[in-house]
């Protein structure tokens, strides 16, 4: 019988043949998982995001969720066969979300680039792939790449977020790679690793973070440094500065900041201010502001009525926390005037551009 007390969301994700679906097989069968698995769609950002909202609410309520690649695919594949994701400022919210949820991503990543191909070229005969042999090659040595395995060694682009995770990922605690050649031959084991792993990162993760209706933040508070405080949640997409590349918003402006000054999602926590009643201090940013919970290296207010509910909870300006204004009004009265923005940004946290 499935144990039924693991609890969270586990993506897999790798190139073809790389053990995703026998690792899945494991979980499923041992603990009884949810599974998805991801496809193509015209709108492939809405379908990440719904698919992310129904593993969400399926481990708020208990469950173990298994999904068979995420935003990661679309990195790999999008940079190595498409010249670049569909979706590639946009990437890095996603990349929020899953911190969000303390969700754990397996880069499922053989150690030797050639065994893997083979096995691809036997396990091609028995089922449909979509790519061949050149495409795949290219993807593995890509996911090679990304894991920190291998340098570059193919000409293919190279989105600017894929660097940040790359750069990034050794500092990473939700981030863990599994070769199927040496890894595979004791799931049994490999399975209680990953279920301790998880265990681990939805302890340590502030609350709020677990609960589906609690959508009023990001990130996850082990791993970051810096608190954001925006305003009020806006828009269908309610979490903190949620966007697509497709329609320029404050949160658009935004991200493609933090992506220019090549800032981890890993390293952030965002919440907003104000309550859903868009009136009282939001109970998220009092709790995150616990000193005995939460120890924040930058505490940034996105703009004057966030600026305005940190110091109504004591903090004080320019010594607690530091006021940066709100991209919508940035956007609005700066003139569009990205590069300013951007620096100020990386001024307040610490970066230089």
């Amino acid at each position: 019988m499935p144990q039924s007390d693991a609890q969270g969301i586990i993506v897999l994700d790798g190139a073809d043949c790389s053990g995703k679906t026998t690792l899945a097989r494991h979980l499923i069968e041992t603990y009884g998982a949810r599974y998805l698995h991801l496809g193509l769609y015209k709108d492939l950002f809405m379908h990440q995001l719904a698919s992310y909202r129904l593993a969400e609410r399926w481990a708020s309520r208990g469950e173990l969720v298994v999904i068979d690649r995420h935003w990661v695919s679309e990195v790999a594949y999008g940079d190595c066969l498409r010249g670049g994701s569909q979706n590639p400022i946009s990437l890095r919210f996603l990349d929020r979300l899953f911190l969000r949820s303390a969700a754990l991503t397996i880069l499922c990543v053989p150690a030797d680039h050639e065994s893997h191909l083979a096995y691809f070229k036997e396990n091609k005969t028995q089922r449909n792939e979509r790519f061949d042999e050149v495409a795949v090659s290219k993807v593995i040595q890509y996911y090679r790449w990304l894991a920190g395995i291998s340098e570059r060694e193919h000409d293919y682009h190279v989105t600017n977020y894929a660097a940040v995770l790359r750069q990034n990922f050794s500092n990473r605690l939700d981030f863990h790679v599994y070769d199927f050649k040496t890894d595979g031959v004791k799931l049994e084991e490999y399975g209680r690793f990953l279920m301790s792993l998880l265990s681990t990162l939805r302890a340590t993760q502030y609350p709020g973070g677990l609960d589906e209706r609690s959508t009023n933040f990001a990130g996850h508070t082990r791993m970051a440094t810096t608190l954001l405080v925006g305003e009020r949640a806006g828009g269908k997409i309610n979490y903190p500065f949620g966007s697509r590349d497709s329609k320029l918003s404050s949160a658009l402006w935004l991200n493609r900041a933090l992506d220019d000054l090549d800032v981890s999602e890993h390293e952030l926590c965002w919440v907003n201010a104000l309550d859903g009643s868009w009136t009282e201090t939001s109970t998220e940013l009092l709790e995150l502001l616990d000193e005995k919970a939460y120890r924040w290296k930058n505490i940034v207010a996105l703009g004057q009525t966030a600026a305005k509910h940190l110091r109504s909870c004591g903090l004080r300006e320019n010594k607690d926390f530091l006021k940066i204004p709100h991209p919508q009004w940035a956007r609005k009265f700066k003139y569009r005037d990205f590069d300013w923005y951007r620096n100020l940004l990386g001024e307040m946290m610490g970066i230089k551009y």
